[in-house]
């Protein structure tokens, strides 16, 4: 046991470099997906709560459906893209 992973099929680099190189992006996209969703949710929340009636209620309502929507379609294209 070496603790080598291989040649990627698809670039004909070691897995270690390529793994390496996409480090970097996934872990800016952990920490900031979720700090941008908290800042955005948090005031939407609280204004939601407050009984704010009108445009924030409307667009925070369809806005949570939407995200959810999203999400789900990404998931499914990355499993076809896979």
């Amino acid at each position: 046991m070496r603790g080598e992973f291989g040649t990627s099929l698809r670039d004909h680099l070691p897995i270690r470099q390529a793994i390496a190189s996409h480090i970097a992006p996934t872990l800016e996209l952990a920490i900031l997906g979720p700090a941008i969703a908290v800042l955005v949710a948090l005031p939407v929340g609280k204004l939601r709560v407050q009984g704010e009636q009108g445009g924030v209620d409307d667009v925070a309502g369809v806005d949570a459906g939407v995200g959810v929507q999203v999400g789900a379609i990404a998931r499914l294209a990355e499993a076809v893209h896979a």
